[in-house]
């Protein structure tokens, strides 16, 4: 029963793990080129557990979502970076 209380609890944590991913993914934030973001992106849709999903799809959409209704301005974290030395 432990061992599979702890598969599970792996699981879970994977999956997790793997939805951060693939939106950090859809900002592109954690490759240089898009098309290696885009390839880890799909990638990561499979381990979260949505593998007939286009991520490009929701990649748009969600990009959509922040100009559409959250972002009314840019979020310059270098700047704030510089200020803290």
């Amino acid at each position: 029963a432990a061992a599979l209380g702890g598969a599970v609890l792996l699981a879970a944590h994977s999956r997790s793990i793997a939805a951060w991913l693939v939106h950090e993914f859809a900002h592109s934030t954690l490759f240089l080129e898009s098309e290696w973001n885009t390839a880890a992106g799909v990638a990561m849709m499979w381990l979260c557990g949505c593998p007939y999903v286009d991520f490009v799809h929701c990649k748009r959409i969600h990009i959509a979502h922040h100009k559409d209704r959250a972002d009314t301005g840019s979020f310059d974290h270098q700047e704030d970076l510089r200020k803290l030395r």
